[in-house]
């Protein structure tokens, strides 16, 4: 009996805490162009990117938001989320935090004023692991410890606070770039970066240009630059990898 007995539990406990997931699924993105092709690049972009990261969010709120949640002692909070966007700000313990500017929205007691400070959080949480949704109040910093305040969103409501994907990312996990620097000094000055198990790796790349087409190689990456002036550069590729 005491032999199966520790068997559940083992099993409890295994089960229990393997299998949940702490952040979300990366994102892979390859590189693709079209050979031969002139395109148009402005200083500070990036010119050649490919790498695995978790794509920045935000949820859009169209009109301001009035929550009543359960506060210390479980005394009513008022909640105000102001209109306008929630932008994905941390990911922990398992949930995503899409999180308003303080200086726009509120969470206070009646006679006691603000709960909150700078680095809290109100907004909305998506758990990672089954989607669900919840309005939030992140008071720890203003609390010196653990404290959040959470209150269960309707269907209604998950459908209209749909999270969207930026172009940008939240957090890189390994990634091989190249960034266009600029004109200036009659060089081209570009920045080839890899990180890899979160060692970052850079290298300055700089070209003479007198006005007349050149083809360059950064890192076997090669391609002809056709004009630039010190706001934009245009290009061409002719073996991307």
């Amino acid at each position: 009996m005491k032999k199966l007995e520790l068997t559940y539990l083992l099993c409890v406990f295994l089960c229990g805490c393997a299998g949940t997931p702490s952040s979300p699924p990366l994102t892979t993105q390859k590189f693709t162009t079209h050979i031969g092709v002139e395109v148009k690049t402005e200083n500070g972009a990036s010119i050649y990117y490919e790498g695995e990261f978790i794509p920045n969010e935000f949820i859009a709120i169209p009109e301001p938001v009035n929550k009543i949640m359960a506060g210390s002692m479980f005394m009513p909070t008022p909640v105000y989320i102001a209109g306008g966007s929630l932008n994905m700000k941390r990911i922990a313990e398992g949930w995503k935090y899409y999180c308003g500017k303080l200086s726009e929205s509120s969470a206070a007691l009646p006679g006691l004023g603000t709960i909150v400070e700078d680095g809290d959080c109100i907004g909305i949480r998506i758990s990672i692991e089954d989607n669900s949704y919840e309005w939030v109040v992140d008071n720890s910093i203003y609390k010196r410890k653990t404290s959040i305040l959470t209150r269960s969103m309707s269907d209604r409501e998950k459908a209209q606070f749909t999270p969207q994907k930026l172009k940008t990312a939240f957090d890189e996990k390994q990634f091989v770039k190249i960034n266009y620097n600029g004109f200036f000094g009659g060089q081209l000055h570009f920045t080839w970066a890899q990180l890899d198990s979160f060692q970052l790796n850079t290298q300055k790349f700089v070209f003479d240009f007198v006005g007349k087409p050149i083809v360059v190689s950064i890192m076997g990456k090669q391609f002809e630059i056709t004009s630039a002036d010190n706001v934009a550069m245009t290009y061409r590729w002719i073996k991307p990898n």
